[in-house]
């Protein structure tokens, strides 16, 4: 899972089949040895191209846990 980017490619289900690339309004999808990366400093975060994904290579990061940790802690935390 990529730490940085909300929306990510896991590189070993991409079938590189480009319908993320085709069906992302923002262009915000490039081609990165073989497989369709999110350009982070573009993406709008809408989630297209996690919903026309055939195989679900496509994901959206989840930091449920990592939040869950931070709201335990006694410090003030903002989520």
């Amino acid at each position: 899972m990529d730490m940085i980017r909300p929306i990510y490619t896991e590189v070993a289900q991409c079938q590189d089949c480009y319908k993320c690339l085709r069906n992302c309004s923002v262009k915000a999808i490039e081609i990165e040895e073989g497989h369709a990366r999110v350009m982070s400093d573009l993406c709008v975060i809408c989630g297209n191209c996690v919903k026309v994904c055939p195989v679900g290579a496509k994901k959206v990061r989840d930091d449920i846990k990592r939040a869950r940790v931070l709201l335990q802690m006694k410090e003030r935390v903002v989520v």
